[in-house]
């Protein structure tokens, strides 16, 4: 049920807008319509043309504002699914770089191997150090 509600946010968003589009073109329908019946039935000839005006109004905008109202609710929906994304890759990300006898101590922070200079050596994901010539890593083959 929880599951990747940033899909289900989005198709929320497009659920709603085309709802909104098809019963602001059905409602303004129906105006337009009774616009052509009050004229149709009126001796003067009038009173109907301000609900035929209404009824492309409520057609044109309603179609705009569905349009583009879903917008915001697909791009919140965007942004919790890259959220996950986000936390899914940085949680895949091998912590410290310690040594065996440091690896009981629990208040040395993590550190990134990308942040670590280690002069013309690059660190590949695997923590192994690479020298700056090799074009993938000695250890697992991950290109440069």
């Amino acid at each position: 049920m929880w599951d990747n509600i940033g899909g289900k946010i989005k198709t929320l968003a497009k659920v709603i807008a085309w709802l909104g589009i098809i019963s602001s073109i059905i409602g303004g329908i129906i105006l337009i319509i009774e616009g052509v019946r009050i004229n149709q039935n009126s001796w003067f000839g009038g009173g109907g043309g301000l609900f035929i005006g209404i009824g492309f109004g409520t057609i044109i905008g309603g179609v705009i504002f569905s349009w583009i109202g879903s917008w915001f609710m697909y791009g919140f929906g965007e942004l919790i699914e890259n959220s996950e994304t986000i936390v899914y890759n940085t949680s895949k990300i091998e912590r410290p770089l310690r040594t065996s006898s440091e690896s009981n101590l629990s208040n040395i922070p993590p550190v990134n191997p990308a942040q670590v200079n280690y002069g013309d050596n690059w660190v590949c994901k695997c923590g192994k150090k690479n020298p700056t010539t090799a074009p993938n890593c000695k250890e697992c083959g991950e290109y440069k």
